[in-house]
């Protein structure tokens, strides 16, 4: 008999909005997940998927932004790695918009889920965990 590795769905959250003065039409959206050795040079492989998001995104939303939660599923192998800083986990993807003039226009995200580690005075092995935007620039 073999045992299948249990898996945890991970849920994440991005907030999208528009910096720009007008209106951004027929947005669309995809992500990818990825894990990878720790401190390696990032290149992509794992595949986008389209996630819904409002097709025109206002200006307003620099104060209301558009909430993207999306989830994946990782084993407890990988979140072991994780909390262990040994493997690096990567959000990343691009949203597509056309904006007020007819231009098509991307922004590109990547970001990190970085594991710090450090030592308290009393010298137990604590962890710092944040994440990092690492997005190339936009088009």
């Amino acid at each position: 008999m073999t045992f299948d590795e249990p898996e945890l769905m991970m849920p994440i959250t991005l907030l999208v909005h528009n910096e720009g003065s007008t209106k951004a039409f027929g947005v669309r959206a995809e992500v990818a997940f990825q894990f990878q050795e720790k401190d390696t040079i990032f290149k992509a492989t794992e595949p986008y998927l389209s996630v819904s998001v409002p097709d025109v995104i206002r200006d307003e939303s620099v104060n209301d932004p558009i909430r993207m939660t999306i989830e994946t599923l990782i084993t407890g192998r990988e979140v072991d790695a994780l909390e262990e800083a040994k493997m690096d986990f990567y959000v990343f993807g691009e949203i597509t918009y056309e904006d007020v003039f007819g231009f098509r226009r991307k922004t590109p995200f990547r970001f990190l889920w970085s594991v710090e580690e450090y030592s308290e005075i009393d010298r137990s092995q604590q962890f710092y965990k944040t994440w990092e935007n690492r997005s190339p620039l936009s088009t």
